[in-house]
């Protein structure tokens, strides 16, 4: 009884079932006429005193454009705490301190998709890919600095192989109007997986980093492969490139955990005697 009480005067509020509900009203303001606002902030008609909300549409999945990105997690998408294995690693300084996963940020920060990364003050991020079969390789990153530094940031393509020569990121033009800047880099042949290593120059800024992608040359149109840098990170310091290599050897090894107590004492009464009843 109570149920259909409840149900009429729902259905009565509304109009009746199947009734047709006049649209919210359009207009610059809320609850105003005309004009093709979208009802954010004001009154009466009156226009807004200034921006309410922006909307962004985003994919879940990233920067899908590029389907032959050779970094395992360009862009951050798949990173989390829970996983067994990193697209990414990140560390609080060049001797590679407190290392783990890359610190994520997530919605309007980022240049795509949803999740991003910040490189805090002296940060460095190594992102690790594959090798280009037979071809050479074009490597780009998007970094925000506060400030609007582009020379915040710098960069390095890495081949797993410690003889190779690493090639420095160079900016591609100016910051641009939301902030970002453009590192590239481009090389011939290599044999080996790369990892793209990145650096917080400073100590207070914090820089977020996104849309990482390293393709092999051929795939690059001609235009775009050469490398139109204005400044370059300049040489790898030699020990700098042993650590990274190092680093990276070391996290890429299995790890076996010690024993626990349960494991340790099943080992021990698996190594006594048994015994036979006859």
């Amino acid at each position: 009884m109570r149920r259909g009480v409840l149900l009429g005067l729902l259905l009565a509020a509304c109009g009746g079932e199947g009734a047709i509900l006049p649209p919210a009203p359009r207009g610059e303001g809320a609850g105003g006429a005309g004009g093709d606002g979208l009802g954010a902030g004001g009154t009466g008609g009156q226009p807004p005193t200034g921006i309410v909300r922006e909307v962004y549409q985003r994919n879940p999945h990233g920067h899908v454009a590029v389907t032959d990105n050779l970094l395992f997690d360009g862009d951050f998408e798949w990173a989390s705490s829970f996983a067994d294995q990193y697209g990414w690693y990140q560390a609080e300084n060049e001797m590679f301190a407190g290392y783990g996963g890359p610190k994520t940020r997530m919605g309007a920060l980022c240049r795509s998709g949803i999740k991003c990364a910040a490189l805090e003050g002296d940060d460095v991020a190594l992102g690790l890919g594959l090798a280009a079969a037979n071809d050479g390789i074009a490597v780009e990153v998007w970094g925000r600095p506060e400030g609007g530094d582009c020379l915040l940031l710098e960069g390095f393509v890495v081949e797993q192989d410690a003889q190779s020569t690493p090639i420095a990121l160079s900016v591609d033009g100016e910051v641009d109007a939301e902030g970002w800047c453009h590192y590239v880099a481009t090389s011939g042949q290599r044999a080996g997986a790369i990892y793209l290593y990145l650096h917080n120059t400073q100590l207070g800024p914090t820089v977020i980093i996104d849309d990482a992608v390293a393709r092999p040359l051929s795939s690059v149109p001609d235009q775009a492969r050469a490398q139109a840098g204005i400044v370059s990170s300049g040489p790898m310091d030699p020990e700098l490139l042993a650590r990274v290599h190092r680093f990276a050897r070391e996290t890429q090894e299995p790890k076996i955990p010690p024993k626990g107590e349960i494991e340790r004492g099943l080992e021990r009464r698996l190594r006594r005697p048994r015994r036979t009843s006859r």
